[in-house]
């Protein structure tokens, strides 16, 4: 868990001057692009209870981290695209709600196996404990993710954070 999450806050280290020095998008167009991820994010939360549910909580944080781990990258992308700004923020905004849904599967499966695992009279300290090890990948890897961003470039710090979420 602790590498799984130390991929997120890396990656999200870097995101929003990635956005703004090399995408070429606005503050006010970043802000729109972490909108769209947790707008599909709170919306989802319902529904992935039902996934884990229907297809386990393994399972289901799996193909979300998986999830995040591919679509990171794709950002890489967006310089690239033709047809200018709009169609820039507008694919950003698309890829991060696809990662705003991921959120809510991993959030919502990751809490409900931890849950599973223990044993009813600890289940507070082993979720507590949980909490704590993505509060330590929230404080080591942006360290890590924006040193890499720094000396190597956006490129390596985005497959940086992909490699530590697979």
């Amino acid at each position: 868990m602790f590498l799984l999450f130390s991929g997120f806050t890396a990656f999200y280290a870097i995101f929003p001057v990635y956005l703004r020095d090399e995408a070429g998008l606005s503050t006010l167009h970043v802000f729109l692009v972490y909108i769209a991820s947790q707008v599909v994010s709170a919306v989802a939360y319902g529904r992935v209870g039902r996934w884990v549910q229907a297809h386990g909580g393994r399972r289901v944080q799996a193909y979300a981290s998986a999830g995040r781990a591919m679509l990171f990258p794709v950002f890489l992308l967006l310089p690239l695209l033709p047809g200018g700004l709009g169609v820039a923020l507008g694919f950003a905004m698309l890829i991060h709600a696809l990662i705003g849904l991921c959120w809510a599967a991993i959030n919502v499966s990751g809490s409900i196996v931890i849950s599973e695992l223990a044993r009813p009279d600890e289940r507070s300290g082993v979720l507590g404990a949980y909490i704590a090890v993505q509060g330590f990948g929230a404080i080591l890897a942006p360290i890590a993710g924006g040193a890499l961003a720094l000396v190597f470039g956006f490129v390596s710090g985005s497959f940086a954070a992909a490699a530590f979420i697979v």
